[in-house]
């Protein structure tokens, strides 16, 4: 089993920097299997599939949240 969640780093926002946001997969005890940062003025949508693409997922249940309820995260 693995989650998959997007967190906005804190006390990442600068004045000159925008907020850094990082999308990770964790396993259920905690272990972080792989995380990536989220392009600036992106959100987590676009980076679903790349992230899992550096998985082995074979027989794995994957959990996310309501914003990855996107047909192609679905089939994927």
């Amino acid at each position: 089993m693995a989650a998959v969640d997007g967190k906005v780093v804190r006390g990442s926002r600068t004045g000159t920097a925008a907020v850094i946001q990082l999308l990770a997969a964790m396993e259920h005890h905690g272990v972080v299997l792989a995380q990536q940062q989220i392009a600036s003025k992106s959100n987590e949508i676009p980076s679903f599939q790349p992230l899992l693409d550096t998985l082995e997922l074979i027989g794995t249940l994957l959990i996310t949240d309501a914003v990855h309820t996107q047909h192609d995260h679905g089939t994927y």
